[in-house]
């Protein structure tokens, strides 16, 4: 999804509860959000809420769905989540705002610790390299040998987009 993080402007802001902390954690499957930290929650006009400790982006959630950011990740590590693999030439047309195509991740299959299936959060990796792109698979892992071709996971945020470089803050 190109430019969803772009010229992004918050519309809203809250304290993230205790009831609302636990609700995340148990819909990501796993204790990222701290029930003593204080979060705050920033609505955009985008849809886009963002979960942040500080200046820190943590999460933002698209379409009742929590992604955790790159800058997260970075610190955190990718534990948890769904890591797929790609070449150096995926970098160029990522970096343009590209989805990730089938056959950039067969390329890669055998580096994949799990299959992913529609609608699971993908940390979206270059080989030898770091983290590039968060996104969400939008075909299952093993549909993708009989279509061959085509888009299997949507990047909704990328490095260099403004929720990267944390501009509307």
């Amino acid at each position: 999804m190109k430019g969803l993080f772009s010229k992004m402007e918050i519309s809203s802001s809250c304290c993230l509860g205790k009831k609302e902390k636990k609700d995340i954690n148990k819909h990501i499957d796993q204790e990222l959000l701290s029930k003593d930290e204080s979060y705050m929650v920033y609505k955009s006009k985008k849809k886009v809420a963002l979960i942040a400790l500080g200046k820190n982006t943590i999460l933002f959630c698209l379409n009742k769905k929590y992604f955790p950011t790159i800058r997260y990740l970075e610190e955190k590590g990718t534990e948890g989540f769904i890591d797929v693999f790609l070449d150096e030439g995926a970098v160029g047309p990522l970096s343009r705002g590209a989805d990730v195509m089938i056959p950039g991740v067969m390329k890669c299959k055998e580096l994949l610790k799990c299959k992913f299936k529609k609608g699971d959060v993908v940390v979206i990796n270059i080989i030898g390299k770091s983290i590039v792109a968060v996104g969400e698979a939008i075909i299952d892992f093993d549909e993708m040998n009989e279509k061959g071709m085509g888009v299997c996971i949507e990047v909704y945020h990328r490095i260099g987009d403004e929720l990267y470089e944390e501009k509307y803050m």
